[in-house]
């Protein structure tokens, strides 16, 4: 679809795979969230962001979950048990200001649910 100059943006991308998301069972839509997340293309994994926008809370609550289940701490944890107590110290403040972002992401999942009006070439979201 990118290819044939159709779908430019990653609103339009969006706006495509939510209409079509919306007809499959939670834990499908959680499964392509999780692949547009992970996913290495920076054009596909901006769509991963925008369905904290998501129509259902119940998704947009899973967003935050997928980001943070996604997110591999163990080489940093090798290299603080190498770096000693000050390092650790540091990486302890560093994941709790993460943990703190999660948090205020699923806030937000919870308590906004998304407007969106489209026209033929973008997507206005309000809310």
């Amino acid at each position: 679809m990118r290819r044939e100059g159709r779908i430019k943006t990653s609103f339009e991308l969006y706006t495509f795979l939510i209409a079509q998301m919306q007809l499959q069972p939670i834990e499908i839509q959680c499964a392509l969230i999780n692949e547009l997340i992970t996913t290495q293309k920076e054009f596909i994994h901006d769509v991963g962001v925008l369905m904290l926008l998501h129509p259902k809370k119940s998704i947009r609550c899973m967003v935050p979950l997928i980001w943070t289940r996604n997110f591999s701490m163990k080489p940093i944890l090798t290299i603080a048990t190498y770096q000693g107590p000050a390092f650790r110290s540091q990486l302890d403040a560093a994941i709790e200001k993460v943990l703190s972002i999660c948090e205020l992401f699923v806030r937000f999942a919870l308590t906004h649910k998304p407007k969106t009006t489209t026209s033929n070439k973008a997507i206005t979201i309000i809310a």
